[in-house]
């Protein structure tokens, strides 16, 4: 990846935000120089020994077993269905997915075909019928299956009568050195001999079809037949591999371009796509895209959230995730990667590298953040309590959350007199060491006699709570609540997490720089720090959301740069808790901050398990208003896309006929004969694509449903790979 890499990003940004349906790829594209030598040249080769073996094994069989006496010519002719053939590859794939999954051919395979492709194989299909046809005609008089029509036998038969009287009288000239009166003889010749090299005296199958019209000598043929297989050395690549496919531009469409290339540095915020295909134009679905147009969300269209949805494997992360945030480090916006999986950093790194981009990194082994720094008690607990879903507890009973929450922000109210301790390990330290604790109340003590009235009157009701409420539960109860604090607190006495995350630190790092540009990314794979990580994943992100909701309050701040939020495998730390600051409540309103969510997970099911509510899940997904949907097959994320794509209408015919006779053996002997014919029709719904289409999309292919400065736009997405 080079800076020329980078200009094709801007570039096609330009090109969507022109409008341009552009039906030629641009001149550098993401993988269209890669081995294209290689290709053409395995073409070339592979073209000549295939045409070499088809034609040495017609011109056997004809010379040999049949015992034509125009075996190259013949097998010429042959040879050129095969060409023809070749080339039609679009329909030959077309038709082997019908046969192969038993239904009828559809146009998927053939939209991923550009214009010239198209053509060529429209023109290719033109000519093998007409090669066909000629030939079963030969073949056909050959055999005296038919007889040639008595006029198409004298038309040949002339022709052939007057080329060789045209011939001998050529020969004539050249011999007698009299060349004079040639040209009066030229076109008709007024010859008396009826001799030929090939007299018709009947319309042998030599002579009949295109080959006996357009009769070659045989070096001709040959050199004919070399410069066509050249032909297809050339044009198989083009049949085959899109990539490397040229178009001549019209001259509108130059003038576009040139228009594109002229604005590319004035192109607005923007995030490139991929390329449409047409695919649900074609399937007659309403908001369908035309074929070939570069597909970017501009501003506000980015700012209406991102949700990838992909099997493993699918392309999510290679042609979504990864091309995304190229183009937000490119266009210098800050933002806050969360590295689930421990693997991303490296992609990072990449990315950073290629547009100069320096980030920060958080994590126990990197820059120390202290999560309740900044935090009153009441915004600290109200995060945990969010940790607490994220825990699975919201499949609870929530009196043990909601409890939880409350003696943990009246403990945190304690700390928070007493700066120093005012952390994650010491708010469980306190709740579960009595040592500790008593150690807190006597400098509680101490500090208490230095506040003012109102101070005090503050401190005494985060005091009172544990003593007047919480000591009268029932013992089992109160172990009950220290048990869900517990779990999500104790992984903070591990001693590294306690020095990145719950010590105040000179080194810290300063979540708002968001807003000026820089860039965070949290490492803390799951796989290693388990629910700690998770904990820590859910701190800072909510942290990230009150930074961004006060933005919009705070006209001081930078209110132009765009902030974005990037986490794959987001189930992991979802929380939709209603009350307080959660995912549920935060992405619904996020647009006016300026922030870009793209979140990324494998299926909407991983959401119903962790949210543990359908409703609230749903309702947490429909924030994100651009969606883009990788090969899957989760039949929760199939009903999900269908029921937003709707239905088709589907008319089925039914016809029934019936016959029946009757006899009698009456004196009259009278008999009878009866038949009828019904037909009805029916109509049903139909979803526009069936779980197989979701199942067999190729990869780096994508079904995206966007909304397009206010205006519903579906379709199937081309979507390269930047990294391979």
């Amino acid at each position: 990846m080079d800076a020329e890499f980078i200009s094709n990003l801007k570039y096609r940004r330009a090109l969507a935000s022109n409008g341009i349906c552009y039906g030629s790829k641009p001149n550098v594209s993401f993988n269209e120089n890669i081995n294209a030598l290689g290709l053409i040249g395995a073409a070339i080769i592979f073209a000549l020994i295939a045409w070499l073996i088809v034609f040495s094994l017609e011109y056997f069989l004809l010379k040999h077993f049949i015992s034509n006496a125009k075996a190259i010519s013949q097998a010429s002719d042959i040879a050129w269905i095969i060409f023809f053939a070749t080339l039609t590859l679009p329909y030959i794939k077309m038709l082997y997915y019908a046969l192969k999954h038993k239904q009828k051919p559809n146009f998927y395979h053939w939209q991923f075909y550009s214009a010239s492709e198209k053509t060529i194989a429209n023109i290719s299909v033109a000519f093998l019928l007409v090669g066909i046809i000629n030939q079963i005609y030969i073949f056909a008089a050959q055999l005296h299956v038919i007889t040639p029509s008595p006029i198409i036998s004298t038309t040949i038969n002339h022709f052939w009568q007057q080329r060789s009287e045209y011939h001998q009288h050529v020969k004539h000239i050249k011999q007698n050195d009299v060349s004079s009166n040639a040209n009066n003889t030229l076109f008709f010749p007024n010859a008396h001999s009826q001799e030929s090299d090939n007299p018709p005296t009947a319309p042998l199958s030599s002579n009949i079809g295109l080959n006996g019209l357009i009769e070659l000598n045989e070096f001709a043929k040959w050199m004919l037949w070399g410069i066509l297989s050249l032909m297809l050395c050339i044009f198989t690549p083009i049949a085959t591999k899109r990539a490397i496919s040229k178009e001549t531009n019209t001259n509108q469409t130059k003038n576009l371009d040139k228009k594109a290339l002229a604005n590319v540095k004035n192109t607005p915020f923007g995030l490139w796509l991929g390329e449409s295909t047409g695919w649900l134009s074609s399937l007659s679905h309403g908001v369908g895209m035309a074929s070939n147009q570069q597909v970017a969300l501009f501003g506000d269209d980015a700012a209406q959230n991102i949700l990838i949805l992909g099997a493993t494997g699918s392309g999510k992360t290679t042609s979504a995730v990864q091309p995304l945030l190229l183009q937000l480090f490119e266009q210098q916006c800050g933002g806050l990667i969360f590295d689930i999986k421990g693997d991303f950093h490296q992609t990072v790194a990449k990315l950073g590298s290629y547009t100069n981009r320096v980030y920060t990194v958080i994590g126990a082994h990197d820059r120390p953040f202290n999560l309740l720094a900044g935090l009153s008690p009441e915004i600290a607990s109200s995060f945990l309590k969010s940790a607490f879903l994220v825990n699975g507890s919201q499949r609870h009973d929530s009196f043990w959350i909601d409890t939880a929450t409350e003696l943990c922000r009246n403990v945190l109210g304690v700390l928070s007199f007493l700066p120093q301790y005012y952390s994650l390990n010491n708010l469980y330290t306190y709740l579960f060491d009595e040592d500790f604790a008593n150690e807190i109340h006597e400098h509680i003590d101490e500090t208490i006699k230095t506040l003012e009235i109102n101070e005090k009157r503050l401190l005494n009701t985060y005091l009172a709570y544990q003593t007047n409420i919480f000591s009268t539960f029932d013992e089992k109860v109160q172990a009950g609540v220290k048990a869900t604090i517990a779990q999500v607190l104790a992984p903070f006495n591990h001693p590294e997490l306690i020095d990145a995350f719950c010590t105040e630190h000179p080194d810290s790092v300063n979540l708002e720089e968001v807003l000026r540009g820089t860039i965070f990314l949290i490492n803390m794979p799951l796989s290693r720090w388990g629910l700690g990580g998770k904990v820590v994943y859910n701190f800072l992100k909510l942290r990230f959301f009150n930074i961004m909701q006060s933005r919009v309050i705070r006209p001081e701040w930078n209110q132009e740069n765009y902030v974005f939020f990037l986490c794959d495998e987001y189930q992991e730390i979802v929380s939709s808790n209603k009350d307080g600051l959660s995912d549920l409540n935060f992405w619904d309103k996020s647009r006016s901050s300026k922030t870009i969510g793209i979140i990324s997970t494998q299926s909407v099911s991983s959401f119903y398990a962790a949210i543990g509510d359908r409703d609230m899940a749903n309702a947490l997904l429909q924030n994100f208003r651009q969606k883009i949907c990788f090969r899957t097959e989760d039949q929760i994320t199939i009903n999900l896309i269908n029921s937003l794509l709707g239905t088709v209408e589907i008319t089925r015919v039914t016809t029934s006929e019936n016959y029946g006779s009757s006899s009698s053996d009456s004196f009259k002997g009278n008999s009878g004969t009866h038949q009828g014919r019904s037909t009805s029709l029916t109509t049903h719904d139909k979803p526009v694509l069936d779980g197989q289409f979701f199942r067999t999309l190729p990869r780096n292919h994508a079904l995206v449903l966007l909304s397009l400065q206010g205006n519903g736009c579906d379709d199937v997405l081309t979507m390269e790979p930047i990294l391979t």
